[in-house]
């Protein structure tokens, strides 16, 4: 867990243990949510040795589910994951602003 202070109402949570983004983790981080409707949980993730992989996660608010997940750099069992109530990152203007995801082209 990152421990810095911009003002929003977020935990951003950095790992390369592809475990926490297993759709029962992440439905459990989501119903936490429930009773702080204005705070997210940010999910980085990857393999820091792969150069060619670009920043990637999830947010997750009480109401929805951002997957900015880039399937061709998870390993072959998580590839085919899909989260209830998500959409993919970057869809909405408001991905970038209020979450800080670094979504690229």
């Amino acid at each position: 867990m990152l421990d810095e202070n911009w003002g929003n109402y977020q935990h951003k949570i950095e790992t390369n243990k592809w475990e926490i983004i297993r759709p029962s983790v992440i439905k459990s981080l989501q119903e936490l949510l429930i009773k702080y409707q204005n705070w997210e949980i940010v999910i980085a993730i990857g393999n820091s040795e792969n150069t060619e992989q670009r920043p990637m996660g999830l947010v997750i608010r009480d109401d929805e589910i951002i997957d900015g997940l880039q399937r061709q750099y998870l390993p072959k069992e998580f590839r085919n994951l899909e989260y209830e109530g998500s959409r993919p990152a970057g869809s909405r203007l408001g991905d970038i602003v209020y979450s800080g995801w670094p979504v690229r082209s």
